[in-house]
C-alpha cells in the first residue's frame, strides 16, 4: 500500500507567502510610482507656471507696442494731454484678451495688468522748463532696503 503525503497544507503556505510578497513589491511599486509623478507633475506645473507668465509678460509688452503706435495719433492730435493710462489700458486689455489663462491662473485684475504695463512703456524725456532741454531720465533705478519704523 503506498503512503499518501498531503502537500495541499504546504501548496497553501508557499501560496501565501507568495501572494504576501507580491502584495508588498506591487504596494512598493505603487508608492514609487506616485513618488515619482508628484516630482514630475510639480516640474510640469512650474514649467506651465513659467511659460503662462512668459506669454502674459509677452503678451503686455506686445500691447504698449501697439498702444504706443495708437497714442501717435492722439498725441498729434491732442498735444499735451497725457495718454500714459491710456496706454496701459489699451495694453491691460490686449494682455486680457490674449493671455486669459495666465491671468486666471496668477490672480490679476485688468488693473493689476494696467499697473504691470507701466514696466513695459518706454522712459520718458524729461525737460526742464526753464531751459527747454531735454534731461535724459536715469536709466537704472536704485532700490535699497529701508529701515523699519520705529
Amino acid at each position: 500500500m503506498p503512503h499518501i503525503v498531503n502537500l495541499s497544507v504546504f501548496y497553501q503556505q508557499v501560496n501565501e507567502a507568495l501572494l504576501t510578497l507580491l502584495s508588498g513589491l506591487v504596494i512598493w511599486i505603487g508608492a514609487y510610482a506616485k513618488m515619482w509623478l508628484t516630482a514630475h507633475a510639480k516640474f510640469l506645473g512650474e514649467q506651465t507656471d513659467a511659460q503662462l507668465a512668459a506669454g502674459l509678460n509677452r503678451a503686455l509688452s506686445n500691447g504698449v507696442q501697439i498702444a504706443m503706435h495708437q497714442t501717435d495719433v492722439l498725441e498729434a492730435k491732442y498735444p499735451g494731454v497725457p495718454v500714459q493710462s491710456q496706454i496701459t489700458a489699451w495694453a491691460a486689455q490686449y494682455a486680457a484678451d490674449h493671455s486669459p489663462a495666465a491671468m486666471q491662473k496668477f490672480g490679476m485684475s485688468p488693473n493689476d495688468l494696467a499697473l504691470k504695463a507701466l514696466a513695459y512703456l518706454p522712459t520718458p524725456a524729461i525737460t526742464d522748463d526753464t531751459t527747454g532741454k531735454t534731461i535724459p531720465a536715469p536709466a537704472q533705478v536704485q532700490v535699497s532696503t529701508l529701515t523699519p519704523a520705529k
